[in-house]
């Protein structure tokens, strides 16, 4: 068995250092995402570039910062992807459709006295298909995928 990582594992590690650079800093240039990641300009332009094709990072202007060019400046695309997160609680259910900037767009909420395996499903089902549903069919098609958190023992917990 082999140790260590490929190319295109190192270049989606790359991709989310960058857009959490982005995410952090709000607005930067290629030369500053480059400095602060440790990747040469020419890989981060590649990045950068091939982000923004996919609609996921997007020029928000240029800027001047002393003399020569003005750096173009880069931003998540909030519209860029979307994902639905469903959090089931002891008493509760939440279902959150979140944007790529990190924000909630949108949420549905039930509670409940005993947590039933039907009820829960149909309300995720309900859920997910309602949050679906506030989206246009382009941004239906960037919905990248719907995360599950709940506790390991549902029936254990008390009211307290």
């Amino acid at each position: 068995m082999s140790k260590g990582s490929n190319s295109s594992g190192l270049r989606r590690y790359n991709e989310r250092v960058l857009i959490s650079a982005l995410r952090s800093l709000g607005l930067a240039s290629k030369f500053e995402l480059a400095r602060l990641s440790n990747l040469t300009p020419q890989a981060v332009t590649r990045i950068i570039d091939d982000l923004e094709s996919a609609g996921l990072v997007e020029q928000r202007g240029k800027l001047q910062r002393g003399l020569g060019q003005p750096s173009t400046m880069y931003s998540i695309n909030a519209r860029g992807a979307f994902s639905i997160g469903v959090n089931v609680g002891r008493n509760d259910i939440q279902i959150l459709l979140m944007d790529f900037g990190g924000d909630v767009i949108g949420k549905v909420a039930h509670e409940f006295n005993v947590p039933n395996p039907d009820f829960l499903l149909e309300k995720v089902e309900q859920g997910v298909s309602y949050l679906q549903g506030s989206l246009s069919e382009e941004e239906r098609a960037r919905l990248v995928g719907v995360g599950l958190a709940m506790p390991w023992f549902m029936g254990g917990g008390s009211k307290n």
